[in-house]
């Protein structure tokens, strides 16, 4: 097994570097804002994609047939790209859902998210993994100084959040059993996009404020 990890120097690869430093994996780097060497995805066998969500899509129709990618989360933010995606996606190529890993996740409860610093993809994109998860009603906001996660009814700890990167990252480099495939991948992205732009007619979603909408700018 060899191990590159790109977009190694952003706060969310720095991350998986901890993680992979605990799980005691070798691993290379690569970062895509301050590297000048060419790498060559085809000469490792598991890559974990952490840059800017821009890159994502570009990444992926690179990453050979034979080659493990798990890419964060979303990997496109605008609806006309998800053909180009879908095309790009193959049995190898996987998506960040660290909540998939979160055990009793599966009742009839409200999923609802709650925090301050919000991604620079909005909250929709923030909260993908949450809203395709959802059964039912998602309450979103981004006013609580607190971190404030709950998934169909059940109350998310940080510290649970933070063990189920570690055991993603296991999966992903062992047996791949719970990781989304191509058909996750395209409906988790389909299930934001069709939040919001049925936002007014849905009864599935409630905001603090509107306005969060439109900081997830591409999906209009």
């Amino acid at each position: 097994m060899k191990v590159l990890l790109v977009g190694s120097e952003g706060s969310i690869g720095q991350r998986y570097k901890a993680i992979l430093n605990y799980l005691k994996v070798p691993f290379f780097t690569y970062d895509v804002k301050t590297d000048r060497r060419n790498v060559l995805y085809k000469e490792y066998s598991h890559l974990i994609v952490a840059t800017p969500t821009y890159t994502h899509l570009d990444i992926a129709q690179a990453i050979p047939k034979d080659v493990f990618a798990l890419i964060e989360k979303p990997i496109v933010t605008k609806e006309k790209d998800l053909l180009t995606l879908e095309k790009a996606l193959h049995p190898r190529i996987f998506q960040v859902n660290q909540y998939a890993y979160i055990p009793g996740i599966n009742g009839d409860g409200e999923t609802y998210y709650n925090f301050f610093r919000t991604g620079s993809d909005g909250i929709l994109f923030d909260c993908i993994t949450l809203i395709y998860l959802a059964k039912s009603i998602i309450n979103l906001g981004n006013t609580s100084p607190f971190w404030q996660c709950k998934i169909n009814g059940r109350d998310i700890l940080y510290q649970s959040l933070e063990q189920s990167y570690v055991n993603m990252i296991k999966d992903f480099l062992g047996k791949r059993e719970f990781l989304w495939n191509e058909e996750n991948i395209i409906k988790a992205h389909k299930a934001v996009f069709d939040l919001a732009s049925n936002y007014k007619k849905t009864n599935m979603i409630k905001l603090t404020d509107p306005n969060l909408l439109i900081t997830s700018r591409e999906v209009h």
